[in-house]
């Protein structure tokens, strides 16, 4: 029955995420413009980038002792949920992490022309001090 119930309440936590992340990407949306990157390509190179980062299983959540108690994505306790740990050591639900930085890829203003040397590709931080995310590509 408590394994019912966590399943369960991973699965109410991550439909919450879900509508979270469209609730701002729809609002964004009305007040932005058209914004980068929007092929599929670069979409799905950025998702791979971000399945390489580390999932840590529940059991091994609480066992790790991370330093954070809540996802400050869905601001959910971790729980028993499948839960990624950044480098500078804050800890985020996997799938909200997964969702918020392609959420935030979404937003990335397509450079001007062909010769505007000025732009760069967006870069995988975290949510919460902006360090950066290394990650293999």
């Amino acid at each position: 029955m408590q394994l019912f119930s966590s399943i369960l309440a991973c699965r109410v936590l991550r439909l919450a995420c879900w509508l979270g992340l469209l609730t701002a990407a729809f609002r964004r949306r009305r007040t932005s413009p058209r914004l980068f990157p929007k092929t599929k390509a670069l979409k799905r190179k950025y998702s791979k980038l971000i399945q390489r980062l580390e999932h840590v299983a529940p059991e091994k959540s609480a066992a790790v002792g991370t330093k954070d108690e809540n996802c400050v994505i869905c601001l959910e306790s971790l729980g028993h949920c499948m839960v990624r740990t950044v480098p500078c050591g804050h800890t985020f639900h996997s799938i909200c992490l997964d969702n918020w930085l392609i959420h935030v890829f979404s937003f990335f203003k397509a450079p001007q022309s062909l010769l505007d040397i000025s732009w760069s590709p967006p870069v995988l931080t975290c949510p919460i001090c902006k360090h950066s995310i290394p990650v293999v590509g």
